[in-house]
C-alpha cells in the first residue's frame, strides 16, 4: 500500500515470497530439502504481521512477516523426525481459545503462537498442520482435510475433504 511506502515500511510478502525467502534461508539444506511440493499455511494475520507455517520435504519452518522489520524471520524450525514417523503425522498440537479473533496453539515444543481464527473457520487449525506436514512430507493428502497448498496465489485455505 502507498502508505505502508511513505512510512517506510514494506509489504507484507505473498505466500510464494514467503516459499522463496525459507529456500534462500541458511536454515534450508538445498542438498536435502526439496521445495517442489513446498507448503505455506497462514497461521496468523494481521495488518502488519503475518506468521506462516512453511513444510518443506525434511522441515517445518516457523516464519514471522513483520512490515515494521526489514525482512521476514524464521522464529523455529522442526525437522521430519519431530513431525512424522513412518509414515504418520506423530506431533503434539494443542489449541486454545484466545481473546477476540485469535487463539493459541502449541506445535511440539513451540508454545503459544497465535493463530488468527477466521483462516480456521471450515478446518480446526490443529487438523490444518497436520495436513500440510502429511502432504508435504509424507506424500499424499490427509484424509479428512483438504489443503490447498500451491505455492502460486493466494494463502493456503483448509477445508473439510468432500466425497
Amino acid at each position: 500500500m502507498l502508505v505502508n511506502f511513505l512510512l517506510g515500511k514494506r509489504e507484507l510478502l505473498k505466500r510464494e515470497e514467503i516459499v522463496n525467502f525459507v529456500r534462500n534461508a541458511s536454515a534450508f539444506d538445498p542438498t536435502n530439502e526439496h521445495t517442489e511440493n513446498a507448503g505455506a499455511l497462514l497461521l496468523f494475520q494481521t495488518l502488519q504481521q503475518q506468521t506462516w507455517l512453511v513444510a518443506t520435504s525434511e522441515r517445518l519452518y516457523c516464519v514471522l512477516d513483520d512490515i515494521r522489520r526489514p525482512k521476514p524471520e524464521i522464529r523455529w524450525t522442526m525437522s521430519k523426525s519431530e513431525l512424522v514417523t513412518g509414515d504418520n503425522v506423530d506431533v503434539d498440537i494443542a489449541t486454545r481459545e484466545g481473546a477476540g479473533n485469535s487463539g493459541r496453539i502449541n506445535i511440539g515444543k513451540h508454545n503459544d503462537w497465535l493463530y488468527s481464527k477466521a483462516l480456521f473457520s471450515t478446518v480446526p487449525v490443529d487438523a490444518a498442520i497436520k495436513a500440510l506436514i502429511q502432504t508435504c512430507m509424507i506424500g499424499g493428502p490427509a484424509p479428512e482435510v483438504r489443503l490447498d497448498i500451491s505455492i502460486l496465489g493466494s494463502p493456503a485455505k483448509a477445508r473439510q475433504q468432500t466425497a
